[in-house]
């Protein structure tokens, strides 16, 4: 995989944001540990680097990338507690889409590698799933706001 620079960048506005240099890329979680960058080739089912958002503002991770462009495909691994009974259900293994993408690329290729949870297991929705469900699923956009 490249190695993909990554700077501070700001915790606003949210989402995968264009400035004509590179890419600022904001998620707000007030419970994540961790969140990690995926980039994937134009095709979206290749994964090509892989990169934590290294600074955390006012419950927002962000990361400024100076070598993303427009087009580029990606999606997130949040990292936190699995804590069912407690709410949290962080589960890296689940590539999610950016909530405040402005354009989605592929179509959902349903499984049930997308539950945080083993479908079939005996403690049903405490359970804990380890499959990548990243093959299946879409992936957010960076656009150009000028056009």
């Amino acid at each position: 995989m490249p190695t993909i620079r990554m700077l501070r960048g700001s915790p606003t506005p949210l989402g995968a944001t264009w400035d004509g240099r590179g890419v600022n890329f904001a998620l707000f979680s007030a419970n994540a540990t961790r969140v990690e960058l995926c980039l994937y080739d134009a095709s979206g089912t290749r994964e090509i680097a892989r990169v934590d958002l290294p600074e955390y503002t006012d419950e927002v991770w962000h990361g400024y990338c100076p070598d993303v462009r427009p087009n580029a495909l990606y999606g997130y691994r949040v990292h936190g507690p699995y804590e069912p009974n407690l709410g949290h259900r962080f589960n890296p293994n689940k590539l999610l889409i950016d909530p405040y993408a402005k354009a989605l690329n592929g179509s959902l290729k349903w499984s049930d590698a997308h539950f945080g949870y083993r479908v079939d297991s005996p403690r049903e929705d405490l359970s804990y799933d380890r499959r990548d469900s990243a093959r299946g699923m879409p992936k957010s956009v960076v656009i150009d706001p000028a056009f």
